[in-house]
């Protein structure tokens, strides 16, 4: 297969995220396999300027600074297609249109809800909603639901409005990427062209062959440590489950955790770790707590679990209720049931051997469809088919409606 010219564009956040992560091994993964890649990423470090801030608010639906920098970008890079990750808050859907003055085919990874949630999570006050998702995106203004402020939701609803009424990513994006049929099925039925939705899941890098170590009886939460990650519901269970519990990470509720710990002996808190620090975790885990809150559009620590052939015991929601097969690769629970954690939580330690066996299959799962060398198998067909679709118009232009 040809090799392509790839420009990766991505607006990345405050503190590294699982988005970011993505974006990275994707860059790599591409790099790799022989491709001319290129990768872009824009920080929001500049926002802590009060008035910077003030002005990237003003122009979140469209900023015409973003556009004219892609515009001079492409005409020196001159990219066989441009994937966008994302563009949130600098780089706008302004930088669409650049790709189509260039005529170059956008592919586009959906990472999270923004196009139609303000805070791009589906939650509000700690509860799933999706009452932006075929209702008005003001709503958003009127729960506070962007970091809890009125006026910066309300911005945020003015893009999300913006680009509703206008069509924008029905017209000018080829080919979607949704990380699992959840999100793909979920923003369908919002609006999104199913038929240039595809699915491919992350992915991540471990050896070809099973890792074969002695278990501990500990479990393991490994994440970013806030609110709608389930932490809250984490803590609560392990007042009742009597083994132990270790948590890697860190975020706004880490002083919560800290504390739990200084109560609760069977609880350890490791701190944020590299990856081969978590691998080492995962390797000798009994299981993986997947507890969040959020209805995710996949879950990168459930499929990091799954390479080291540790089962997960996860929320009953979103894609995670798709990655984790009940009682085959791992359990499942009610999101936000604290009760049904501990007792799942309670089988899991007492049946050794059901626990093996989910361990052996979820290793299966891995090797079916998660590993490097599926993934840009995937990726370059969904480049290719991007580039063919825009070539058969002959004239970048608007995708047809």
């Amino acid at each position: 297969m040809p090799s392509m010219r790839v420009l990766l564009l991505h607006n990345a956040y405050d503190s590294r995220g699982g988005e970011d992560e993505v974006v990275a091994r994707e860059s790599d993964l591409l790099a790799s396999a022989g491709q001319d890649t290129r990768c872009v990423v824009v920080t929001n470090s500049r926002l802590k300027n009060p008035i910077r801030a003030i002005l990237a608010g003003i122009s979140l639906p469209y900023s015409r600074p973003a556009r004219r920098r892609l515009t001079r970008l492409l005409a020196e890079t001159t990219p066989d297609i441009v994937h966008l990750h994302n563009y949130f808050p600098l780089l706008t859907p302004s930088v669409l249109d650049s790709c189509i003055d260039a005529r170059i085919p956008v592919v586009h990874t959906l990472h999270n809800y923004r196009f139609f949630c303000a805070n791009g999570l589906l939650l509000r006050h700690g509860s799933p909603c999706q009452l932006c998702l075929h209702g008005s995106p003001f709503n958003a203004a009127r729960f506070k639901c962007y970091r809890e402020s009125r006026a910066a939701s309300l911005a945020v609803a003015r893009m999300v409005e913006k680009h509703r009424r206008l069509q924008t990513w029905q017209s000018k994006v080829d080919r979607f990427i949704a990380p699992s049929a959840y999100c793909k099925d979920l923003l369908t039925s919002a609006g999104l062209p199913g038929e240039r939705i595809v699915v491919k899941p992350h992915f991540t890098l471990h050896s070809e062959s099973a890792p074969a170590r002695k278990r501990q009886e500990y479990a393991l939460y490994v994440g970013r440590l806030s609110s709608e990650k389930g932490i809250a519901t984490l803590l609560e269970a392990w007042k009742e489950v009597p083994h132990r519990l270790h948590i890697v990470g860190d975020g706004p509720l880490r002083h919560v955790v800290q504390s739990s710990a200084s109560e609760n002996n069977r609880i350890t808190y490791l701190g944020p770790m590299g990856r081969s620090g978590v691998d080492t975790e995962l390797q000798g885990a009994a299981y993986l707590v997947f507890p969040s809150l959020l209805p995710e559009t996949f879950g990168m620590t459930i499929i990091e679990a799954y390479a080291q052939g540790t089962p997960v015991l996860a929320s009953r929601l979103g894609s995670q209720a798709q990655l984790v097969e009940d009682h085959v690769t791992g359990l499942q629970f009610e999101a936000g049931n604290s009760l049904e954690l501990a007792e799942k939580a309670l089988w899991m330690s007492a049946r050794v051997a059901e626990r093996q066996e989910m361990g052996i299959q979820a290793r299966f799962q891995y090797e079916q469809k998660y590993t490097a060398k599926k993934n840009i198998e995937l990726l370059l067909a969904i480049y290719n088919d991007a580039r063919r679709d825009a070539l058969e118009r002959g004239n970048r232009g608007r995708i047809p409606r």
